[in-house]
């Protein structure tokens, strides 16, 4: 487990790739019974944007620090000791040639990425 952690960066063979939706709702209805007080029951999973959407989020809060990103696809991270957690792969920012990642349950949250229109 530890050597799949170590090299969990993005990787140009992870864009065009999606979690499949079916996938990302059982993810959902499980933590949705493991941490009720985090992911609410009765609230439905997200649909995830498609490849080319912009999104937006303000530093701090602060509406005059933008920071954008392009969305390129999502794949299951390692991101806590006992599990995985679903990330968009983004370029931020999209003129960077530099892959990361943004969770994919920040999009739509308040103070989270926005999509941008």
């Amino acid at each position: 487990m530890f050597s799949e952690r170590a090299d969990d960066t993005p990787k140009e063979s992870d864009i065009g790739v999606f979690i499949a939706q079916p996938e990302l709702e059982e993810w959902w209805e499980k933590m949705q019974k493991d941490l009720p007080q985090v992911f609410t029951p009765g609230e439905s999973c997200p649909q995830q944007v498609s490849r080319g959407t912009k999104l937006r989020a303000y530093f701090d809060g602060d509406k005059s620090k933008p920071m954008d990103a392009v969305v390129l696809g999502s794949k299951f991270k390692l991101e806590f000791a006992d599990g995985k957690y679903p990330m968009y792969v983004v370029r931020y920012p999209p003129q960077s040639r530099e892959l990361s990642y943004i969770h994919l349950t920040t999009v739509g949250e308040e103070d989270g990425w926005e999509v941008v229109k």
